[in-house]
């Protein structure tokens, strides 16, 4: 059973469903696309007092729109190289964000993913993070593992899968 809001569905359980058209074009910079629609929508359904919005980990239209709506916004990185790189970068735009379309979002935390505790590159990269955003990183480490990845790729969820 859901109750429809034109882009958004909202099912009995709470969960929002969003899906931006696909005519956007997901290249253009943030302060040029309509970042605001899912903030737009969401202003207009007003039961709700938390809304956890989980989306991919790249900066298209829909984490932008997430950014945009967010008053807080809680940031999972694996513990590698690449992500070290990306979450500067993803910083900067939270920054922009904050200064040009809501003044409100601030970043709770800093969750270390996809941990493999027995190697040094970790261990490095997670000293690094707290270094780099002292009092951000999360004491929480959510440990690697294979299942999970074997179910993301066979779209099936992790309880079901293991």
């Amino acid at each position: 059973m859901f109750e429809i809001y034109d882009d958004i569905a909202i099912d009995m359980f709470g969960l929002l469903q969003f899906e931006v058209g696909k005519s956007y074009d997901l290249h253009k910079n943030y302060k040029s696309t309509n970042t605001e629609i899912l903030r737009n929508k969401l202003n207009e359904v007003s039961r709700f007092d938390y809304c956890i919005i989980d989306c991919p980990p790249f900066l298209g239209l829909l984490p932008l729109n997430a950014l945009v709506a967010a008053d807080r916004v809680l940031i999972p990185v694996g513990v590698d190289i690449y992500s070290l790189v990306g979450i500067k970068y993803l910083y900067n735009i939270i920054n922009n964000i904050r200064m040009t379309k809501n003044k409100k979002l601030h970043v709770l935390g800093i969750l270390r993913t996809i941990w493999k505790g027995n190697l040094n590159l970790a261990k490095d990269i997670s000293k690094e993070l707290e270094k780099d955003y002292p009092g951000k990183v999360l004491k929480t480490i959510i440990k690697d593992n294979s299942k999970i990845r074997e179910s993301v790729a066979h779209l099936a969820p992790y309880r079901v899968w293991e």
